[in-house]
């Protein structure tokens, strides 16, 4: 085992780790595992390194945070959840140093440190069609069959929890499926699906019933799929 995973599973055990000069302290002791203790003698320096590491980046431009600022939208949130400023963040004084620490709910309102993440196109559109593709699709314009089966799509997928731009990306991207008369099918579109969970999953050839949201937005040909449509 190497520091990093050593130093994963401390955090999963829900244990915070905190640099003091040569000295590292985790919280609470009580809660570490007996059988790690020869692992972290070993791995102390690795240990310290990867902390003190961490605390000598260079601090972020920041900008002020708004009563919607979530962490979850700063720049400094950590795969984790964990914070990667929480000295400047106020959740450590600069005696304890760098630390790894989870923010406690509503404390990007009022961060010292909260930073917008750059928006991705990417990220935040995923299902969005590329501007070939959405020509092709409004090419000729749609009759009113379309536009009617591209309305009830969106409240379909909206009912499933489904965001409103994605619903109405992911319709659009349904029309030109339609367009070009492709056989698969979207999971979402399924009278089984289940938010996360496949009600026909044998018949599908899965061997479990979880379907996660990347998998319920692709198209694909599925030997369990009963269309909404034929329910409504």
């Amino acid at each position: 085992m190497g520091a990093v995973d050593l130093l994963d599973r401390l955090l999963g055990a829900g244990l915070t780790v905190t640099a003091r000069g040569e000295n590292m302290v985790i919280s609470p002791w009580s809660g570490l595992p007996t059988e790690m203790l020869a692992d972290l003698r070993t791995h102390k320096p690795a240990l310290l390194a990867l902390l003190a590491g961490a605390k000598s980046r260079p601090p972020a431009t920041t900008t002020k945070s708004s009563s919607a600022s979530t962490c979850t939208d700063c720049l400094h949130r950590l795969v984790r959840g964990t914070c990667g400023e929480p000295v400047a963040a106020g959740l450590l004084t600069a005696e304890e140093g760098f630390g790894i620490v989870w923010p406690p709910a509503g404390h990007a309102r009022a961060c010292p440190s909260y930073t917008d993440k750059a928006p991705s196109k990417a990220r935040d559109r995923p299902y969005r069609l590329t501007q070939a593709d959405a020509d092709t699709c409004h090419a000729g314009g749609w009759d009113d069959a379309e536009i009617s089966r591209f309305q009830a799509r969106t409240v379909a997928l909206r009912r499933r929890g489904i965001a409103d731009h994605d619903a109405d990306d992911l319709a659009e991207r349904l029309t030109l499926h339609d367009r070009q008369q492709d056989d698969r099918s979207l999971c979402l579109e399924c009278s089984h699906y289940r938010p996360g969970r496949c009600g026909n999953h044998r018949r599908a050839g899965m061997s479990a019933p979880d379907v996660g949201r990347d998998l319920a937005a692709m198209l694909q040909c599925c030997p369990g799929f009963t269309s909404m449509e034929s329910h409504e």
